[in-house]
């Protein structure tokens, strides 16, 4: 993808495949690319050379307008509609795709429900009436509005204070999980990348110079780019951002009476490794989903 007077591309010689339901962050500094190269999923960015498939399909052979009402897409400068309430920001691509009346008021009502927006207090609301953070979850509620196939989020958190993005982080999270969206997640702060992905993309001058899970990534990062890029050497960083659910193994029936959560950071989960001998389950919810023990987390810490 060459910009018109470019003297060289924005990005140049990708070939990535986002799996179905995966959290993929592409991570990286300023004008490495990573925009760019998430824009022309949209079709906001026509891409000059290549092919972009979603679904297998070609995104050229899709009407633009058509192709952007069926994937989501939240970024930093959310762009709420200040004269409309809440509830009509939310519904806009339902009722222009024809949804029924009835279907886009429970639609409206299940999200603001699952961004931890109280429908009674918010959907009468204006933008204006609302903290940056709740315009935020606003944002991700509209974009979730049609049931996309693909979300896009380009620096959707940059803007915020470190305890409200530290949450929209939590609740992606969680809506990722329960719903199984694919979700390509752009940023330039590691800790939000660590702490996200499924697996991370780095790129560096238009390039993808290392795409693995981001425990791989840690332990074994391709190039002194990606390891200084992530601080590889900071266990304490390892400790407060990598998860159980990163180093967890199958489910073990031999696992001991201890329980940890798929999503606690190792450094809330080492309090029970230590004490707990043998195996730990681990639980998603109400489902037993692996098991894990103090020997992956070595493991992990040693790279």
């Amino acid at each position: 993808m060459t910009y018109p007077g470019a003297t060289r591309p924005s990005v140049d010689g990708v070939s990535l495949m986002v799996n179905a339901g995966e959290l993929t962050v592409l991570l990286g500094p300023s004008g490495c690319g990573k925009s760019t190269l998430v824009r022309t999923v949209n079709r906001l960015v026509e891409p000059t050379a290549g092919t972009v498939l979603v679904d297998g399909t070609d995104v050229r052979t899709t009407d633009p307008i058509a192709l952007r009402r069926g994937i989501g897409y939240v970024i930093q400068a959310i762009g709420l509609f200040g004269h409309m309430t809440i509830a009509q920001n939310i519904g806009i691509v339902p009722e222009l795709v024809g949804w029924e009346r009835t279907r886009i008021d429970a639609r409206t009502d299940e999200l603001l429900e699952r961004v931890r927006l109280d429908p009674s207090r918010y959907r009468n609301r204006y933008p204006r009436e609302l903290s940056g953070g709740e315009q935020q979850r606003v944002g991700v509620a509209r974009a979730l509005a049609v049931e996309p196939r693909v979300l896009l989020m380009d620096e959707p958190f940059g803007a915020l204070d470190p305890v409200v993005r530290r949450s929209l982080q939590e609740e992606i999270r969680a809506i990722q999980r329960d719903l199984g969206t694919t979700i390509v997640f752009v940023t330039h702060d590691v800790d939000e990348a660590l702490r996200l992905a499924d697996r991370i993309v780095v790129m560096q001058a238009g390039r993808i110079v290392q795409a693995e899970r981001p425990e791989q990534m840690l332990a074994h990062p391709a190039t002194p780019y990606v390891a200084e890029l992530l601080g590889t050497d900071d266990v304490g960083r390892r400790l407060a951002l990598l998860r159980v659910r990163d180093l967890m193994s199958a489910p073990d029936a031999a696992a001991g009476p201890a329980e940890l959560d798929a999503e606690a950071t190792l450094r809330i989960a080492l309090g029970t490794l230590l004490t707990s001998p043998g195996r730990v389950v681990v639980r998603e919810g109400t489902r037993i989903v692996g098991a894990i023990d103090l020997a992956a987390v070595r493991a992990a810490l040693a790279g």
